[in-house]
């Protein structure tokens, strides 16, 4: 294993300072200025969903590329992704369905639901009662 010491370290600024992604993810590009040329900085992400595919490191102005994974769970979800002092805030949308409820008089009848998901995500769909009849239990990605 390799360790790199940074050494003159200092402030930067980032553009963007955020990004927003749909379930199925994708990628970016941060812009990074520095104060001065020889301004040691390094991109740093918890997240396990979001990758960063730019080098380990910078030295001066550059970007800083990375890579956001599909979201297969109904909850949104934000990661924080570091460059020195300064944050780069990423959010991304859950699994969504769509309407989240309908009606239907005593004649009962038809409808469907519109499931918003990531292209690799599986679903399932089930009714919690008897009376209810899913005729499309399963997918992968969007899908009704």
């Amino acid at each position: 294993m390799e360790i790199t010491v940074l050494t003159n370290v200092c402030a930067c600024t980032l553009s963007p300072t955020n990004a927003s992604y749909g379930v199925d993810g994708g990628s970016g590009i941060i812009s990074v200025t520095t104060s001065t040329t020889n301004c040691v900085w390094a991109p740093q992400c918890a997240a396990d969903w979001v990758t960063i595919t730019s080098a380990a490191y910078g030295t001066g102005p550059g970007t800083v590329s990375y890579l956001v994974a599909a979201n297969c769970d109904a909850s949104s979800r934000t990661a924080t992704l570091t460059v020195n002092d300064q944050n780069f805030t990423i959010t991304q949308a859950g699994v969504t369905i769509s309407p989240t409820s309908t009606y239907f008089d005593a004649n009962g009848g038809f409808d469907s639901v519109q499931v918003t998901a990531g292209t690799n995500c599986s679903w399932v769909a089930t009714s919690p009662v008897d009376w209810i009849t899913i005729t499309s239990t399963n997918g992968t990605g969007s899908g009704s």
